[in-house]
């Protein structure tokens, strides 16, 4: 196990790590992809033992620290929140003793996010839905409330390195209740409130006097980030 690099404004802290074997600097980060709540953890090897090396994000340094006897260091921190789509966060090792060492690696950073159209109409008509951002677990779950009653609803596999769907599902039955239904989006199987990734909403059902539909559903703006 890699020793871990502490920063502070000015210095980065090291402890020992396993021996590097390539000959030129190099950089690289753990995940393909990083979501809500998830830590960036990076791995340089092949810098000038014992000595001094920089590292910055996207151009800003984060700071000096010396590494350890074989060239070699680890450094996590928390990934940055993405409001929206995706974003990429470049990191830069550079040799105090040897300018000409140096190494980059790109981050990419997902958002937490879900939609769900059309917000109105029939309850129980199919919706596309969604999702991206859901780095932890391999099925969304859509977790829908209402009082005391929960129903858990498997929405469907979520794919690749940020965690993407998009898929047609009925959200209500043909029969719902009308009043506030309160709507949790996430990877666990059974409801929770305490999800790292969790995407939420309040559904309104209304009731409407016509022959063709007892009831309509409407939507109060998304809530987003819950958990």
């Amino acid at each position: 196990m890699k020793p871990r690099i502490a920063l502070a404004p000015t210095l980065i802290a090291l402890v020992l790590a396993v021996p590097a074997t390539a000959q030129a600097a190099s950089l690289t980060v753990d995940r393909a992809c990083y979501g809500l709540g998830d830590r960036i953890g990076l791995a340089g090897s092949g810098f000038t033992p014992n000595g001094p090396v920089a590292l910055s994000a996207d151009g800003q340094q984060l700071g000096i620290g010396t590494v350890d006897g074989t060239g070699s260091f680890t450094f996590g921190e928390p990934a940055p929140v993405v409001e929206s789509g995706q974003r990429f966060r470049t990191y830069t090792a550079t040799d105090q003793t040897n300018i000409a060492l140096t190494a980059s690696a790109r981050a990419r950073i997902s958002a937490l996010k879900v939609t769900v159209k059309p917000l109105q109409g029939r309850p129980a008509a199919k919706r596309r839905i969604k999702a991206r951002g859901f780095t932890h677990g391999k099925t969304l779950w859509a977790h829908v409330k209402r009082g005391n009653k929960n129903r858990n609803l498997k929405i469907g596999k979520v794919k690749g390195a940020c965690g993407t769907l998009s898929v047609k599902k009925r959200l209500f039955k043909p029969d719902a209740a009308t009043g506030i239904y309160e709507m949790r989006f996430d990877t666990k199987r059974k409801y929770s409130t305490t999800a790292s990734q969790q995407y939420l909403f309040l559904f309104t059902v209304f009731p409407v006097f016509r022959p063709a539909s007892a009831s309509t559903l409407g939507v109060a703006e998304p809530f987003g980030r819950a958990g």
